[in-house]
């Protein structure tokens, strides 16, 4: 009996992560939906404390982003640009891109967003790619450590 009962759960487990259970999306509802314009509005990420952290996003396309997860690959030779939400933001990015000696890379500040554009990436730019928010307390500015 025992055995029986630790087997389902066992297979209930297994189903329900490989998502077997949801349920499919009917033909009538994807075709009804075909031609509209669908936004797809993404809950804002909270860590521990409750405060809201920035999300870096790919530019894809004149309003296209793609939020970015922990590792990216890009296509040799196409443009990246990155975009961090914020109006004071800081970026670190691999140490062989030095803005002044290598004018693929630049970096320009709105109102409301930094975005970071690198022209023709090779393998050679593979590395850490981040943004900060920059916090000025008077004359004194430093990194955010939230």
């Amino acid at each position: 009996m025992k055995l029986w009962v630790v087997l389902l759960l066992a297979v209930l487990c297994s189903e329900l992560q490989m998502g077997c259970c949801q349920g499919v999306k009917r033909k009538k509802d994807v075709e009804e939906s075909r031609g509209r314009r669908v936004r797809v509005r993404q809950p804002a990420q909270t860590d521990r404390k409750g405060k809201s952290q920035s999300l870096l996003t790919r530019v894809l396309d004149k309003g296209r982003f793609q939020h970015l997860a922990q590792t990216t690959l890009l296509t040799p030779g196409r443009k990246m640009e990155l975009r961090c939400k914020g109006s004071s933001i800081g970026w670190s990015y691999p140490t062989n891109l030095d803005t002044f000696s290598d004018s693929r890379l630049s970096i320009k500040q709105s109102d409301k967003y930094s975005q970071l554009t690198l022209t023709s990436p090779s393998a050679a730019d593979t590395g850490s790619y981040s943004c900060w928010v920059i916090v000025c307390d008077g004359a004194e500015c430093q990194r955010d450590q939230d």
